[in-house]
């Protein structure tokens, strides 16, 4: 097989692949927006139940943090779609030889029989509609962590004045309720997300081993902005992913941090409901995970990015020896 037709196997193993994950990731909104009312409740629920819980019935700045990761995700989506577009017209117009964007929109577009121009626009939206599908997945999974994360944070910032302070076992109950609602809300959650987190990583580390194996193989016919905008989007998509992986560990991290502080409550506090609580902590820790395939965690960041190093050397080797 010449070089030619490798590069073209690969742009249509990658299209097919990425738009495969992008049905996938629509088909588990659609599930999920058949059972939104029953994912809703749960936190309605949360809500009620903190109102009379250790801890805030609804904690301060959560709002504010989740507006935050929104416009950072989206701004930055945006960026990436409107390069990617940009780069796209650019490399026409160098190998096409136009003079002008004019020049290029006249010859594709406005001059182009009227169902070759509506293929045109209609090709451009729906690549604009899958690129905010997969935005808003990361961002939807995020979003569900920061709650969490910020719930827990809420209740462990409750908890530790506490520890050196003569609680009695009322206080160490409600305590102990509150961090079994936390955890029931953890669990629910990602009973109703976990295909969505899947399908978030599974694209992710797939665009980015492709952008990999993209470095090795790249050669000068390809352009200059194309070889920008490969970096630039291998790049994003990194980052991207690796905040998701920090977003959804912080659950995790939260929960641990309870336990510890289980571990220095006074002797006068201790009591049986201090010894219950500590052993729910303790065996029941709060995570996220892709499906129940794997548990996100601070350690599961250090598997994926040795397990992307390994990759990486292979290729490598692979490239040295042709």
């Amino acid at each position: 097989m010449s070089a030619v037709q490798s590069d073209t196997a690969m742009a249509i193993a990658e299209d097919v692949t990425l738009q495969l994950f992008l049905c996938f990731i629509g088909i588990s909104f659609f599930m999920l927006g058949m059972r939104w009312r029953q994912f809703s409740l749960l936190f309605l629920r949360i809500e009620k139940h903190s109102e009379n819980a250790v801890g805030d019935a609804h904690p301060a700045g959560v709002g504010r943090r989740m507006w935050l990761v929104t416009v950072g995700v989206f701004g930055c989506a945006l960026v990436e779609h409107v390069f990617d577009r940009f780069t796209e017209v650019m490399n026409i117009m160098e190998f096409g030889n136009y003079t002008s964007v004019q020049a290029y929109l006249d010859d594709t577009l406005f001059e182009r029989p009227f169902w070759e121009a509506a293929l045109k626009v209609f090709e451009f939206i729906s690549y604009t509609y899958w690129a905010v599908l997969v935005a808003f997945n990361d961002l939807f999974t995020m979003l569900c962590a920061v709650y969490i994360a910020m719930r827990v944070a809420n209740f462990n910032s409750h908890l530790a004045p506490t520890l050196t302070k003569n609680k009695d076992k009322y206080f160490w109950e409600d305590a102990r309720y509150s961090y079994d609602a936390l955890a029931r809300l953890t669990n629910d959650v990602d009973r109703f997300i976990s295909g969505n987190i899947l399908m978030t990583f599974v694209r992710n580390l797939f665009y980015i081993c492709f952008q990999l194996l993209y470095f090795l193989r790249a050669s000068s016919d390809d352009g200059l902005w194309r070889h920008i905008y490969h970096i630039g989007t291998f790049g994003y998509v990194l980052m991207r992913t690796l905040a998701v992986s920090f977003f959804a560990a912080s659950v995790n991290d939260q929960s641990k941090l309870c336990k510890t502080f289980l571990y220095s409550v006074s002797e006068r506090s201790y009591c049986p409901e201090v010894h219950r609580l500590l052993e729910q902590a303790a065996n029941d820790e709060m995570f996220l995970t892709g499906y129940n395939f794997f548990r996100i965690t601070r350690s599961f960041i250090l598997t994926v990015a040795g397990t992307m190093a390994t990759y990486e050397v292979i290729l490598l080797q692979i490239h040295v020896r042709k």
